[in-house]
């Protein structure tokens, strides 16, 4: 290894780097590799390197070396670092500096344990060099200082969202991305858990809680919030569509939601300032489409691999076939097809053995299609010949 000198000029301004390089050979051709750029470091720091390199006895003995602690940092070094660059650290220091130090202590602990308040606590008091780098005092902290600072965090929600805003706004800031989920919740004491859908699918009859984010083309979040579990997704549409437009202070936005936001709904029931300037985005239900259909507007042949654009009034649809949805539907169908075909064959075993099950048969087979998903796709024949 060796220091390579680089000086350059620049408006009458000499500039110089020093960067550490190390020789090799390759396919018998001497090349030279940068392993690191000293330019940053210290000046004797610097020369402490150099010198090191010019004494070509052992530096230091490795029998010698003794660690006496251990510090597992690696991981929150990454979540602080990412804090920082995306100037989440530097918002809260603007907004709310005295719990600024505990929410940035929860957000860690939250990625690094998924765990509770409690549990981030005595997770923390066993990472002393952790709390010194966020600037937590770890001798008489519990978990309820985090539940006081989830309360400020709460009341100052819109001015950090603001500030947030003025971080990351853009130039060109007029497409913005809205979506709902779910979040199944264990407890009776949330005034927000509600008995709602729940997109985790869990058994039972269990309490949820609703968010609502909204996010930028490039799906950077700018805004969340939290309805109650039994809010309906379109219900949620007109107020965020207010809050980006006074929020962000934009007289044009185009809103993009999928089709049980019912965007259109909406707009045709807001005032005409409100909706004013707003454009959206969004899927057609069956229902549009047979309508499209219906009225002559559009065939169901254009929904193909090529894109199709169609335009009737201040509308345009753009359509064409999403080959993957496609395959996943085709198996679902010949799913259930299969499934019911069984069932069918069930019950004429029954009817060939004369079981008493088969008095009841048309009206099994009228209702063996429970989901009501297979009525345009078979026809079922001599129901009235069973006895």
């Amino acid at each position: 290894m060796f220091i390579k000198t680089n000086r350059s000029v620049y408006k009458n301004k000499v500039s110089t780097s020093k960067l550490l390089c190390e020789s090799y050979w390759e396919n018998g051709t001497s090349k030279t590799r940068v392993i690191m750029n000293l330019s940053k470091l210290p000046t004797l720091q610097q020369l402490a390197v150099e010198q090191s390199l010019k004494n070509t006895g052992p530096k230091v003995c490795i029998n010698d070396i003794k660690i006496s602690k251990g510090i597992d940092y690696g991981y929150a070094a990454v979540v602080l670092e990412l804090m920082n660059k995306l100037r989440i650290t530097e918002t809260l220091n603007k907004v709310c500096k005295e719990e600024a130090g505990l929410i940035i202590l929860m957000i860690l602990g939250k990625i690094v344990t998924k765990g509770s308040k409690l549990g981030i606590v005595n997770w923390i008091k066993r990472n002393e060099f952790i709390a010194k780098k966020i600037g937590i005092d770890i001798t008489k902290l519990n978990e309820k200082h985090l539940y006081a600072a989830l309360g400020d965090l709460d009341n100052l929600q819109k001015k950090i969202e603001h500030k947030w805003g003025i971080y990351h706004k853009k130039k060109l800031k007029s497409i913005y991305l809205y979506d709902i989920t779910s979040f199944y919740f264990e407890g009776t004491q949330n005034e927000l858990s509600k008995k709602g859908y729940d997109r985790d699918k869990k058994k039972g009859n269990k309490n949820i809680i609703t968010a609502g984010l909204i996010t930028n083309e490039a799906g950077f979040p700018l805004k969340v919030e939290v309805f109650e579990g039994n809010m309906l997704d379109f219900k949620t549409v007109e107020n965020q569509i207010n809050k980006i437009k006074n929020d962000f202070n934009v007289d044009e936005i185009i809103f993009v939601g999928d089709r049980g936001m019912r965007i259109r709904y909406n707009l045709e029931n807001m005032a005409d300032d409100s909706k004013s300037g707003v454009k959206y985005i969004s899927g057609l239900t069956t229902d549009e489409i047979k309508k499209l259909e219906t009225n002559k507007i559009i065939q169901l042949s254009f929904f193909d691999k090529e894109l199709v654009e169609v335009e009737d009034g201040n509308k345009r649809y753009i359509l064409c076939v999403n080959p993957i949805l496609e395959q996943e539907k085709k198996a679902k169908r010949a799913k259930r097809k299969l499934k019911f075909e069984a069932e069918l064959a069930a019950l004429q075993n029954a009817y060939n053995k004369k079981n008493e099950r088969c008095k009841n048969n048309k009206k099994r087979i009228a209702s063996g299609d429970k989901n009501k998903k297979l009525k345009t796709q078979l026809t079922l024949k001599d129901i009235n010949n069973l006895q």
